[in-house]
C-alpha cells in the first residue's frame, strides 16, 4: 500500500504536463503512487504520460475515452490503493516536500484530511492564498462540522461580512483524503453536466462523514489560472437546471441536523446568483441577462433561501445586490449583476 495515491485527469494539456508529472516524480516522500488518467486527449498527453511511466514504476498510466473531469476522477479512486488520496490537476504541480508534510501531518495527529495553502499562479503573476490565519490548527468532531463542513457548504453569520471568501474551501486541490472513508461511504464526483461544481459536493459528502482534519500554513501547490482551456471558462449551458439539480440531490440527500447547516445550504443558493448572473453576461445580451435573473429570483427555492439570509452582515454593496435579488427588482439587479461581475474580474470587492 502506497502512503498517498495520487489522481491525476488529463485531457489535452500536453503543455503543461511535463511540469505537473515531474513534480510527482521529485516528491521527497517516495512511497506513493502516481495515476495519470487520459480522458481520450486529441494532443500529445497521452504519449507524455506513457513515457514518464517507462522509467518510473510508481507511474500508473489508465487510457480512456472522454467521459469528462468528475468519471475520469472516479476511475482514480476506484484504481487507488494508498492510505490517502490526493487529486492534483495536470495543468499544476507541487512543491518537493507537499507529500511528505501532508502525510506526516495526517499520521502525528491520526487526521481524516489534511488541508494546506496554495498558490495561485496566472499570467498577471503569483499570489499566496490561505485558508486560515493561524500556522496550524487541528479540528474535531463537531470543530470539523462547525468550521470546515458548514463554511464550505455556505457562508453564515460573521463570515459573511467577507462575501470573497465564499468558495475558500472547495477546491479539491491542496488536501489530501482518507481513501478508506472514501471508499466506505462510497463518495464520488458528480458529473458536471448534472451540477455545478464537482469540488463542492464531494467535499460536503466528505467531511460529513470526518472526525478530524489538520490545517497547516504551507503553501505546497499550485494552482494555474492561465489555462483558457479550463472548465471555469466560457458560458455554461444549462447552469440554472444544474444548480436545481444540486439544490434537490442536497435537499434530499442530506440529512441538514443543525440549524447552522440549513442556514448554510440557504446562503449557497442565495449566493448562486452570482455565478448564474455572471454566466449570462458573458453572452452580452441584456435582454438575455433579464429574463435568466426573472427566471431564477421567482423560484421558491430561491424565494425561501433569500427570507433566512443575515442580510445585516453584508458590506453595503453586497447588502444592495442581494436586497434588490430578494425583493425581485429584477432590472436593477441585472444592472448590479454587470456593476458587481466587472468589480469582481478588477479584484475591487
Amino acid at each position: 500500500m502506497a502512503k498517498i495515491s495520487i489522481v491525476v485527469p488529463v485531457y489535452n494539456v500536453e503543455k503543461y504536463l511535463d511540469e505537473c508529472i515531474k513534480s510527482l516524480i521529485d516528491q521527497t516522500l517516495k512511497d506513493i503512487e502516481i495515476i495519470l488518467i487520459n480522458d481520450g486527449s486529441t494532443d500529445k498527453s497521452l504519449e507524455i504520460c506513457r513515457k514518464y511511466a517507462k522509467y518510473d514504476k510508481r507511474i500508473v498510466v489508465i487510457d480512456k475515452k472522454n467521459t469528462g473531469v468528475s468519471d475520469t476522477r472516479n476511475v482514480g479512486i476506484d484504481k487507488a490503493t494508498g492510505e490517502y488520496i490526493m487529486f492534483v490537476d495536470s495543468d499544476d504541480w507541487l512543491e518537493k516536500q507537499a507529500c511528505e508534510l501532508a502525510y506526516e501531518e495526517a499520521k502525528k495527529e491520526n487526521a481524516d484530511s489534511v488541508i494546506f495553502c496554495y498558490y495561485r499562479e496566472s499570467s498577471s503573476g503569483t499570489i499566496k492564498k490561505n485558508i486560515f490565519d493561524k500556522e496550524r490548527i487541528i479540528f474535531e468532531n463537531e470543530g470539523v462540522k462547525k468550521n470546515i463542513l458548514v463554511p464550505t457548504l455556505g457562508l453564515i453569520g460573521e463570515k459573511l461580512r467577507k462575501p470573497q471568501r465564499l468558495d475558500t474551501l472547495v477546491p479539491i486541490y491542496a488536501k489530501i483524503y482518507n481513501l478508506k472513508i472514501i471508499k466506505e461511504n462510497k463518495i464520488k464526483y458528480i458529473d458536471l453536466h448534472k451540477i455545478p461544481s464537482e469540488c463542492l459536493m464531494f467535499n460536503v459528502d466528505y467531511y460529513k462523514n470526518s472526525n478530524k482534519v489538520v490545517y497547516i500554513k504551507r503553501y505546497l501547490y499550485h494552482y494555474r489560472r492561465n489555462n483558457f482551456s479550463s472548465v471555469t471558462k466560457g458560458y455554461r449551458e444549462n447552469l440554472f437546471e444544474k444548480w436545481i439539480f444540486w439544490i434537490e440531490y442536497m435537499k434530499n440527500h442530506n440529512e441538514l441536523e443543525n440549524e447552522d447547516l440549513k442556514k448554510a445550504l440557504d446562503s449557497r443558493i442565495c449566493f448562486s446568483v452570482i455565478p448564474l448572473s455572471g454566466n449570462i453576461i458573458k453572452k452580452k445580451k441584456f435582454t438575455m441577462l433579464y429574463k435568466e435573473m426573472k427566471k431564477v429570483l421567482n423560484n421558491l427555492y430561491y424565494i425561501e433561501a433569500y427570507k433566512s439570509l443575515e442580510y445585516q452582515y453584508f458590506p453595503i454593496h453586497w447588502w444592495i445586490y442581494f436586497k434588490l435579488a430578494k425583493n425581485k427588482r429584477i432590472f436593477l439587479f441585472c444592472i448590479m449583476s454587470k456593476i458587481m461581475r466587472m468589480l469582481i474580474e478588477k479584484k475591487k470587492i
